[in-house]
């Protein structure tokens, strides 16, 4: 029975600890674009989420908020109180909440969720008049 429960429990938790790239998007001026949600299924100890800003032309500039969901409909943006929610660098981060932050030319924007509590997290971008931003997204957890 314990080699049952080993052969299949093993390929649930294969992919814990790998980085993974969500996408790679552009901000184009004003416009708001919503990257691909993460899911999570069953327990972790940590999510951490970075976004690499790349100018493409202008001055980059707007900012990128991290969401949360139990339903993939219904999302928020998340705080320090809920899960343990921390941001980098400090100098880009806009709320008191922790959960949106400045773009800004190269910079490598992170949030680290302890223990997440919720199944489902995106990111939502809105660039500025005159910028192109792209980004890539990259996260892991374990």
């Amino acid at each position: 029975m314990a080699a049952f429960m080993v052969a299949f429990s093993a390929p649930v938790n294969g992919q814990k600890g790998v980085l993974k790239t969500l996408a790679t998007d552009t901000v184009k001026g004003t416009e708001t674009i919503t990257l691909t949600p993460i899911q999570l299924n069953g327990t972790y100890q940590s999510l951490s989420i970075s976004v690499l800003c790349t100018d493409l032309g202008g001055t980059p500039d707007g900012y990128i908020t991290l969401l949360a969901s139990n339903d993939a409909t219904n999302y928020f943006a998340i705080n320090g109180y809920h899960g343990s929610v921390w941001s980098s660098p400090a100098n880009l981060v806009r709320d008191t909440i922790r959960s949106t932050m400045t773009i800004y030319p190269a910079a490598v924007l992170n949030w680290v969720v302890n223990a997440p509590p919720w199944r489902y997290y995106k990111l939502s971008a809105t660039g500025t008049a005159g910028d192109t931003t792209g980004l890539t997204i990259t996260y892991v957890y374990k």
